[in-house]
């Protein structure tokens, strides 16, 4: 009960991270003007192209429909890599059931969204605009929301642990010349632990080359002496026995 409670909040958190990321991902390739002449050429895919990924997608819903088939048919290879009580282990990992019944539970949920909002827009003239561009008449590509706008929002709250580095010039004077701002959000787990932690033992590894000459006779010497003292080692082992 109590890793219950432990894990959905978790699972609850990487659950809008990821949605974060897939708004991020959309709203800078699919939203605004495009950036570059050949942006402006792009078209949707071919027939084949969006089977394939209609395919991947109506996989991904049958896993969360119908959990207990899926595990049902993955069991046997569980089983030979991780040994019979596989399957077992597997329907421990929660009641496929429930997981069924709140999926369908949720698309039941978003379709009546879906016809609450079409009843409710019924009648209605619904047109498309231009975003509201800050006061600018005639706003270009470059002034729309960049991958950092669409992260900040939800970065904010985590700037405390995250190494967040900023470059550029800020506009200066009344007629401002062209500036620049970068902004780059640093690994805290890569850049402060893991890469100093692997940089101190490559210099520590570095430091036993002087016992590496390439030479036949010292490693033969190497090889008699642990011969030698893994003698010794029994040896002091049965004498205190």
């Amino acid at each position: 009960m109590v890793a219950a409670v432990l894990v959905l909040p978790a699972l609850a958190l990487i659950g809008g991270l990821a949605a974060a990321c897939f708004v991020k991902a959309f709203g800078v390739v699919f939203l605004g003007e495009p950036r570059t002449a050949r942006a402006a050429q792009a078209h949707e895919a071919g027939l084949a192209m969006r089977t394939a990924m209609a395919i991947g997608a109506g996989l991904c819903l049958l896993v969360g429909l119908w959990p207990a088939g899926v595990l049902a048919l993955v069991a046997p290879a569980a089983s030979e890599l991780l040994g019979a009580a596989a399957p077992r282990s597997l329907a421990a990992a929660g009641p496929p059931s429930a997981v069924t019944t709140m999926a369908a539970l949720l698309i039941v949920v978003s379709a009546a969204l879906a016809l609450v909002r079409a009843f409710l827009l019924r009648g209605r003239s619904v047109g498309k605009a231009p975003t509201w561009g800050c006061g600018y008449a005639h706003p270009t590509a470059r002034m729309q929301y960049s991958a950092t706008s669409f992260a900040d929002p939800v970065l904010a709250p985590f700037a405390a642990a995250l190494h967040i580095r900023s470059q550029g010039e800020l506009p200066a004077g009344i007629f401002p010349a062209p500036v620049r701002y970068e902004r780059h959000v640093g690994d805290m787990a890569g850049e402060r632990l893991l890469v100093p932690a692997c940089r101190r033992f490559l210099d520590a590894a570095g430091r036993l080359r002087a016992i590496q000459h390439g030479r036949m006779q010292l490693y033969l010497v190497y090889i008699l002496g642990t011969l030698v003292a893994l003698v010794v080692w029994q040896l002091s082992g049965r004498i205190g026995r």
